[in-house]
């Protein structure tokens, strides 16, 4: 059993290598096939020989083949030529010697003809162009010769043949034979249309009177025989047809994958716009020279993502991401990534989230704790909307004014510095309340009385151009004085309230009240001598009675409260 699987693996195995040898498709155009040869006739029979005799005939015509395959062709053949021969110079033959016999004829000859190629007819390469070959025949058929030969005997004869027989020979004569052709031939293809040949053949005449003579050969005793015999050699340059080229590319329609656009042999017929050896048909960029592995689009970064479908065609990157790149590997690319070179979440365009609270660590005051996007990621435990890096009192709800402390009293001071912290009082007394005076004013004790009267006068001297919140340089001597008086006072707290007036609605004179304190504010600010958390400012409008109906040059009320 092993014996036979070895034996029938051996007979596979050349079949076997001819398939995969031969993978490619190949078209063969040009089924027919039309040329002119062009040759020598020389005649063999019952006269002595043609060649011998130097009497050698030209021949030529016309031929048609149909190639039916790789290995067949049927050929139709039309020549015109001559044949003749003669008994003289036969040292060999005395009969030949002793007669001297001539004849000439015209020759023409129809014949149909099979012919094998062994090694094929033409070879192709993949691409369907045909190889330059020599491409070696036999061929085989049947044929009939037209003849009408001249017989004559030339003088000196030794035994001349009777003019009897010659008579009977004439009377006999038939024009026409059957001849068998049989012989070999080679072909070499100079291109895919033509084809130079050259091939040797020999007729059998089925007839005795192809050159005049039957009965004036027979020998004394003998009995005629059927020896005529002619042969034909000959080149021949041929021209291969048949096929039809719409469109002008050298490729015929049969064999052209693209019948109606000029195109290239090697791509059967099919252009190739930008070169790239990927016909147009194929290629899903046919304007731009591209890669065979991306069916012909360019790809410029080298990623093997197609510039077409690559979102960052100039930086290579990676296929999930349609070509671009991810430095943090954390599957976001780093166009869409917020943070390129931190890994991150999706959901916070690929920056971290080190305490989970859903802001991204870099805009993050608290990056490890927990907190709240309203205070940048801080905690705020007490929940009084001031983040527990800043508050004071962390775990106790307060105002941001107190730095997030408590205040009972409301008093402006801090439960934790607040000695009273139930009862309103002063930051000179810590909080507590002020003692009652029994009478006039009471007078902080960081002023004399000098100090305070002006600090009362001060107030009244404040004046602004009409219908703005713009001071008047006469009134920065007067806020001047009240600076040097609240330097010496550094535990006061002074409230700048403006009471604008004028015509106009409630709410334009409230603005204007409120930016005319503010700017008073920020005079003091600017002479930084009293701290922004010494100071308050509000506006409100005038009580609208007979004396400020009318906005006049200078008409404003500031007041100046110590708290």
């Amino acid at each position: 059993m092993k014996k036979l699987r070895l034996l029938m693996m051996a007979l596979l195995l050349p079949v076997i290598s001819f398939a995969q040898s031969d993978t490619c498709t190949k078209c063969k155009p040009f089924p027919w096939e039309v040329g002119v040869p062009l040759g020598v006739a020389n005649y063999y029979g019952d006269v002595f020989c043609s060649s011998n005799a130097g009497i050698t005939k030209l021949h030529s015509g016309l031929f048609v083949r149909r190639h039916v395959s790789n290995y067949l062709s049927l050929r139709g053949n039309l020549l015109v030529g001559a044949l003749a021969g003669d008994d003289k110079n036969n040292a060999g033959r005395k009969l030949d010697i002793t007669r001297k016999l001539a004849f000439k004829t015209p020759l023409t000859e129809l014949s149909a003809l099979a012919e094998i190629y062994p090694l094929k007819e033409r070879k192709f390469t993949c691409f369907g162009e045909c190889k330059k070959t020599i491409s070696p025949y036999l061929f085989g058929g049947i044929g009939y010769a037209l003849t009408n030969p001249t017989v004559t005997q030339n003088p000196g004869a030794t035994f001349p043949v009777g003019q009897r027989i010659l008579d009977a020979d004439k009377a006999a004569l038939k024009k026409g034979s059957l001849v068998i052709p049989l012989g070999l031939g080679a072909k070499y293809n100079l291109s895919d249309q033509w084809a130079l040949g050259a091939e040797v053949g020999f007729r059998k005449v089925l007839g005795d009177y192809i050159d005049g003579v039957s009965l004036a050969a027979v020998p004394p005793g003998g009995t005629a025989r059927n020896t005529d015999w002619y042969s034909l050699s000959n080149v021949n340059l041929s021209y291969r047809f048949g096929d039809k080229d719409s469109d002008g590319d050298k490729v015929v329609d049969k064999c052209d994958a693209c019948v109606n656009e000029k195109g290239l042999r090697q791509f059967f017929g099919c252009p190739d716009t930008d070169g790239d050896g990927i016909p147009d048909k194929d290629d899903a960029c046919p304007t731009i020279a591209g890669l065979k592995s991306l069916k012909g689009c360019p790809d410029a970064d080298g990623d093997g993502i197609a510039d077409k479908d690559d979102l960052c065609p100039s930086i290579a990157g990676l296929a999930s991401l349609n070509g671009c790149p991810d430095r943090d590997g954390d599957g976001i690319a780093d166009k869409d990534d917020a943070c390129p070179d931190v890994k991150g979440l999706k959901s916070l365009r690929g920056c971290p989230d080190t305490d989970g609270d859903g802001i991204t660590d870099k805009e993050d005051d608290c990056p490890t704790v927990a907190g709240l996007a309203s205070l940048r990621g801080c905690p705020d435990r007490d929940g009084d909307g001031i983040a527990d890096k800043d508050d004071a009192c962390p775990d106790q709800a307060g105002p941001a004014a107190l730095k997030g402390c408590p205040d009972s009293d409301g008093d402006g001071i801090a439960d934790k510095d607040d000695k009273c912290p139930n009862e309103k009082g002063v930051a000179s007394l810590n909080g507590c309340p002020e003692p009652v005076a029994l009478a006039g004013p009471v007078i902080p004790s960081c002023m004399n009385a000098d100090d305070y009267a002006a600090f009362e006068s001060i107030a009244n001297n404040i004046e602004f151009y009409k219908g703005t919140n713009k001071i008047k340089p006469a009134s920065y001597k007067e806020l001047d004085r009240l600076c040097k008086i609240m330097v010496g006072c550094p535990d006061l707290l002074l409230e700048i309230k403006a009471y604008a007036k004028g015509a106009g609605s409630n709410s334009q004179i409230m603005k204007l009240a409120r930016l005319r304190a503010c700017a008073v504010y920020g005079y003091l600010i600017k002479k930084r001598c009293i701290q922004k958390s010494r100071m308050v400012y509000s506006g409100d409008d005038a009580d609208l009675d007979a004396e400020f109906t009318t906005d006049q040059p200078g008409d404003t009320d500031i007041d100046f409260i110590l708290r």
